[in-house]
């Protein structure tokens, strides 16, 4: 009978020689998954399968790709289930850090008036007035915005992972609604627009296949490092335009952080900053702003005096 160990182990006698492992583990080690029908593991060139699609966030379809990877290059047959077990995981829950030194208002109406003469102005404007996430803005269609309304519903994300573009659920994996103010509305019209004009100056050239919002020039979809480096930009242009009043650093992100702190200071219950956020549960908007909520803490005692006098 002819040995099927290793070379190194060639020299010892058969009695010393390791057991040949299980049917099901050489099914394993084979690149099978046991009690699937000898289904083949997920490669690195399919990573990205379709039933994934709009299923869940970008990030989560990264994560489980990873580590079925890194299974693969252990030499693991299992990444299939270590794939369908990640993707049916609830994440670790984790302390979540308090955001950074924030723009007050009159900041961030400085960098949208210098954003104004900027094609993607209204990207800015609107995450700045809904509080959407980046990869959310840049999934959004027109038929997801009601102008009458008015409001806007936030039905996924879009990512670029591995160079392509990827599309899924928002964070929280649930679409949420979000009311618009009459100026946004203005703004979003201006847009549509300037859009339309986008199209035909680009004629033929336009490559534009789905009603996405926010796209370049030739109708393509926007890449996320694009708005984010843009930002920074219009940060240095308005600073060099008024050297008197620069603008602290600010990332894309930290337009999120103004839109759920101004509200909160000016005594906006956190559910309903919670909800136009997409956080899952108020207790995540609770830990996040804990910073902003300790001043109105600190302050209510003063307010519960203020009307126990004028009710005296």
């Amino acid at each position: 009978m002819r040995s099927r160990s290793s070379p190194h182990l060639a020299g010892l006698p058969a009695s010393d020689q390791p057991a040949r492992p299980p049917a099901h583990r050489r099914v394993a080690v084979a690149g099978r998954h046991p009690g699937s029908h000898h289904r083949a593991l997920p490669r690195p060139d399919d990573q990205w399968r379709p039933e994934w699609r709009g299923t869940f966030p970008p990030h989560r379809q990264l994560r489980a790709c990873r580590a079925a990877e890194g299974l693969q290059r252990r030499g693991c047959g299992r990444a299939a289930t270590a794939v369908q077990s990640i993707e049916r995981a609830k994440r670790p829950r984790k302390t979540a850090a308090e955001p950074g030194t924030v723009w007050h208002p009159a900041q961030l109406a400085a960098f949208l008036t210098t954003a104004r003469g900027h094609r993607l102005f209204a990207f800015y404007h609107l995450a700045a007035y809904t509080g959407a996430r980046r990869g959310e803005l840049l999934n959004l269609r027109w038929r997801d915005i009601d102008l009458d309304a008015p409001e806007i519903r936030i039905t996924g994300s879009a990512a670029i992972i591995a160079g392509k573009r990827i599309e899924g659920t928002t964070k929280s994996g649930r679409s949420r609604t979000v009311s618009l103010d009459a100026d946004t509305v203005q703004v979003l019209r201006d847009h549509w627009k300037r859009r339309a004009q986008d199209r035909l100056k680009a004629g033929p050239e336009w490559k534009g296949t789905d009603d996405y919002v926010f796209r370049t020039a030739w109708g393509e979809p926007i890449h996320p490092d694009t708005v984010s480096s843009l930002m920074t930009t219009l940060i240095k242009s308005h600073n060099d335009q008024h050297p008197g009043s620069a603008l602290p650093h600010a990332r894309l992100h930290d337009l999120r952080h103004v839109h759920a702190t101004t509200p909160l200071l000016a005594g906006t219950q956190v559910h309903v900053v919670a909800a136009r956020l997409g956080h899952a549960d108020p207790s995540i908007t609770l830990r996040v702003y804990a910073h902003v909520i300790s001043n109105q803490l600190a302050a209510a005692a003063d307010i519960f005096a203020r009307i126990m006098k004028a009710a005296g």
